[in-house]
């Protein structure tokens, strides 16, 4: 007998099929897989080791093996760099890739199709990846940005002139601390 298999396209996937040819014996023939199949040829199976045994009319057996093997999953991770002002879009993802098989192709949601973005604006970004496959994986990203830096101010006058006791009180939110004055 002869075993051939076309392996599973995507990680986790079903997809595989198993064809299986022989000669000599004495017809008719059954099957039986370690799956527990009887047809001649598998379809739409998972990762796996695949023995088949075939007997003929005279009781007279074969058997063979086959494995069949999935790629790894495809991965996705990202470094994100916050922005440091607000209104300011300087922020960037550098994003990382494994698994599947490269090449790899990307599509971002603010239309994006490179690996990594830059000059990003505060707020939340989607990836999609595709490997040669189809196989894909999504994954998403905040690039935050702090509030905006205002301040707000108390003065005192002095109490009288040339007294010299007046005073300015300073309050600062927003932005990122600590502040200089």
């Amino acid at each position: 007998s002869n075993i051939s298999g076309i392996n599973i396209t995507c990680n986790g996937g079903c997809n595989g099929s198993i064809t299986l040819t022989h000669s000599g014996g004495t017809s008719p023939f059954t099957y039986l897989w370690s799956n527990g199949s009887i047809t001649q040829n598998l379809t739409g199976i998972c990762a796996g080791s695949y023995t088949v045994t075939i007997t003929d009319d005279n009781n007279c057996t074969e058997s063979n093996t086959l494995t069949l093997t999935e790629p790894s999953a495809v991965f996705l991770s990202g470094i994100v760099t916050d922005i440091s002002c607000n209104g300011v879009c300087i922020g960037e993802i550098d994003l990382s890739v494994s698994g599947g098989l490269s090449p790899y192709m990307y599509s971002w949601s603010n239309g994006q199709t490179t690996q990594d973005l830059s000059g990003l604006c505060g707020g939340n970004y989607n990836v999609s990846v595709t490997d040669q496959s189809g196989c894909s994986q999504t994954a998403s990203f905040s690039v935050n940005e702090p509030s905006t830096l205002t301040g707000g101010t108390l003065v005192t006058e002095e109490s009288c002139t040339g007294a010299c006791d007046g005073a300015i009180n300073l309050t600062v939110t927003g932005g990122t601390s600590p502040y200089t004055y």
